[in-house]
């Protein structure tokens, strides 16, 4: 099998908005109801190369709960992506699209 490297892998990274866990109404819990202590929420998890899907493990990208919230990377070089891993840690992540461009985003 051959692999290819993660051009991804802690580049710049940006999100719409930032999950605040003490804003949410019940905060998560774990599987005995205990609250969930979120290390970090920041784009630069999606790209630290931890593949972890538990928000506790410190590796989640997290918006707030808003309307059509977007992540994004700079790959900083042209690259041609044949794959692209999406993990959703709470199931949540419903009616995506992925898209690449050549042009700047501000």
């Amino acid at each position: 099998m051959l692999l290819f490297p993660d051009v991804a892998l802690n580049k710049p990274a940006l999100q719409s908005s930032l999950l605040a866990v003490e804003d949410l109404e019940n905060g998560p819990k774990d599987e005995q109801g205990n609250p969930v202590v979120i290390p970090g929420v920041g784009p630069e998890l999606a790209v630290d190369g931890n593949m972890s899907s538990i928000p506790s493990m410190g590796s989640c990208s997290m918006t707030a709960l808003e309307v059509d919230p977007w992540w994004r990377v700079d790959l900083q070089s042209e690259y041609i992506v044949t794959d692209v891993n999406v993990v959703s840690s709470s199931g949540m992540l419903r009616q995506f699209k992925i898209d690449l461009s050549k042009e700047e985003r501000t």
